[in-house]
């Protein structure tokens, strides 16, 4: 960008420099502008008065600004309301000294011109500051009414020199260069300013009198709001916003599922003290068109046995419902849609059951509603939603719903885009293959079961409360991922297992790979974590760089090579990111000498084919006493009613899986 040019030196209001603040508004909304200036050969900057017209801030040129001839700086900065710098601007500007001359021109037509400009003017070593500033137009004054006739001899800037038009030829009058003033002493270090107490500009102890901020704006109307979100969605298709009252609620992420639970519910009457006999199922919000997905089938008995339609989302959990249409019963699909015509339907009740509730209660309302919930549960074991199913449980969405909310004061793109920044991850399909790390401590459940397979109904956290009265959570460290980011994933975990598979050993990660390159699944990450027991076996079948990728590779080096070439061909668009070991099974926590070996043959590897690599060793600040006592794996010990069981509500598993997620959101 070219410098600002100001004018000459000593002008005083004949330049106005428009700053348009329109990129500022829309990033952010509710700031005001302040402009800094540094002249040549100043040391510090001063504030300098704006005037702010709609978008635009204009900064008319003083002679302050202008008494130092050469190139200076201005940075435009914007604040927000309380105090902080939130972007600036910088700019260079030039100040043109102004014209000396003491030489006379070598011709006689032009030394008559010259000297007639010489009698107007006198002797120019002479003249004042002020009368230097009018120079030009006492020269262009003297060429008009002088010996030359009118505007012949016009003035102009050409290579480097002030010209004059002699006949039909410019002639050199005087260089640039000689415009500049000879330097001045330096001058005394100036003042940063400060904003008071009071909120105006302070130049040290000195109050400027200027407000450092103009007066707040009109809040935005929800016009406003809606006309800047639905910019924001115009270029961000993904993802879906609605404006009301003033603030900003979300109904759609990147991949574009509602954010709504159920809420079990109770037709009859609670807390009579007696039993309360009535259908029990579960009420979800839903509109016309909408179609709302169940994971149980309807109830057989009682006086509702299909889904109901209602006017309103009941106020309780419990009390006589007022249906104004029902839908028939498809416990094949398990998925109601809402007819076009019912366009006064809010709500959907779907009933689970027929029960009654105990009269062992003690007939509060409370008592009645904690039996409810409990019958129903609120870990989404019973639930509707309208996303299908098998996508997520609505127990989650409806736990996610607060981070959802968006305060009124929060800034609305802004949140937006934060999800556009994690919009890649959010719903991916990821592939989870490894050893007894991922085994025991991938998931929520500890069971061979769950190899091999999509996680179904692993969104949902499981908890044991121990002997020690403590509660423990069962999520392991893919599943906390899953959770925040909704991920659907498949794993296959298998203990004691290598790179490459042999007969005593038919699971390793050649095998699993073979199921993922064979099969018809598609994914967008592909997380592999193996090597700890490839090192607790001893360095002789580690390898080298040089091994020959082979599906029957004898050597970690060759497997590893295999792996990645078919997992790229296979999944080119997927990111594949390799967990590497962090083995502490030393009576100190020091890893065994072999880990640093295989991490030498490895990871040149790995960078040699673009694949990530989560260094758990250098990077998840995992030492032993988090870990089991073996060293080697991440789960502890839970005593729950005399029986030991193992959880993965650890240290290490948490931070195990915050190394890991930091990785993804890289990949």
């Amino acid at each position: 960008m070219s410098a600002i040019l100001l004018g000459h030196s000593g002008e005083n209001g004949a330049v106005r420099v428009a700053f348009d603040l329109t990129a500022f508004q829309k990033a952010f909304p509710g700031g005001q502008p302040l402009l800094l200036v540094r002249r040549y050969a100043d040391t510090t900057a001063y504030p300098a008065p704006l005037t702010v017209e709609e978008q635009t801030a204009y900064w008319t040129v003083g002679a302050a600004d202008t008494a130092r001839a050469g190139y200076g700086q201005c940075e435009l900065q914007w604040y927000l309301e309380d105090g902080t710098l939130a972007k600036s601007d910088l700019f260079d500007f030039l100040v043109l000294g102004t014209l000396k001359t003491d030489a006379a021109p070598p011709d006689a037509p032009s030394r008559r011109w010259f000297e007639a400009i010489r009698r107007q003017l006198g002797d120019l070593s002479k003249l004042t500051t002020q009368a230097k500033e009018n120079l030009v137009a006492a020269i262009n004054e003297a060429a008009k009414t002088g010996s030359g006739s009118a505007g012949s001899a016009a003035l102009r800037v050409s290579e480097g020199y002030i010209q004059f038009r002699n006949g039909d030829e410019w002639e050199n009058l005087i260089a640039k260069s000689e415009l500049e003033g000879t330097k001045g002493e330096p001058g005394e270090d100036g003042e940063t300013p400060t904003i008071g107490e009071n909120g105006n500009w302070y130049i040290g102890p000195e109050d400027t009198g200027k407000p450092s901020r103009g007066a707040p704006g009109a809040a935005a109307s929800d016009a406003q709001v809606s006309s800047a979100v639905d910019t924001w969605l115009t270029e961000h298709p993904e993802a879906t916003t609605t404006v009301q009252d003033g603030s900003v609620s979300v109904e759609k992420l990147g991949y574009g599922k509602h954010i709504y639970g159920s809420k079990p519910y109770f037709c009859n009457s609670v807390g009579s003290g007696a039993v309360s006999y009535g259908s029990i199922g579960v009420v979800v919000p839903c509109k016309a068109g909408d179609t709302i997905y169940c994971n149980f089938n309807m109830s057989p008995n009682g006086a509702y046995q299909k889904p109901q339609l209602l006017a309103a989302l009941p106020e309780n959990q419990y009390g006589a419902i007022a249906p104004i249409g029902t839908i028939e019963k498809d416990d094949t699909t398990k998925a109601y849609t809402v007819p076009a015509s019912a366009t006064t339907a809010k709500a959907m009740y779907l009933p689970q059951s027929f029960n009654a509730i105990p009269a062992a209660n003690n007939g509060s309302v409370e008592d009645a509603l904690a039996w409810i919930n409990k019958t129903m549960g609120t870990d989404g074991k019973w639930c509707a939603q309208n996303v299908p199913f098998e996508d997520y449980d609505a127990w989650y969405q409806t736990a996610q719903a607060e981070l959802f909310d968006i305060d009124e004061s929060c800034n609305k793109l802004m949140y937006a885009s934060l999800y556009q920044a994690v919009s890649k991850l959010v719903g991916a399909k990821v592939a989870v293959l490894g050893d007894s790390l991922t085994e025991q401590s991938a998931c929520s459940f500890i069971t061979s079961a769950y190899n091999d397979r999509w996680m179904e109904n692993v969104l949902r956290d499981t908890a044991r409360t121990g002997d020690d009265g403590k509660t423990y959570k069962g999520s392991g460290w893919f599943a906390l991922i899953a959770r925040k980011y909704k991920i659907k994933w498949w794993c296959a975990g298998h203990g004691a297992q290598w790179w490459y598979s042999t007969t005593e050993r038919p699971n390793g990660a050649t095998a699993m790979v073979r199921k993922l390159i064979d099969g018809t699944d598609e994914f967008d990450y592909i997380v592999l974590e193996y090597g700890t027991n490839d090192i607790l076996s001893g360095y002789t079948h580690i390898g080298t760089a040089a091994d020959e990728a082979s599906e029957t590779a004898t050597t970690s080096c060759g497997a590893i090579k295999w792996c990645i070439e078919q997992l790229q061909t296979r999944f080119p668009e997927a990111s594949i990111v390799v967990i590497l070991p962090n083995i502490r099974s030393g009576a100190n926590g020091e890893a065994p000498a072999t880990q640093q070996a295989y991490l030498d043959a490895v990871v040149p590897i790995l960078k040699k084919y673009g694949v990530r690599r989560v260094n758990m060793a250098e990077d998840s600040g995992i030492v032993k006493s988090m870990m089991s006592t073996d060293g080697v794996h991440l789960r502890w010990p839970v005593v729950s009613n005399n029986i030991t069981y193992y959880t993965n509500d650890t240290p290490a598993v948490r931070k195990f899986s915050k190394c890991l997620e930091a990785e993804l959101l890289k990949a």
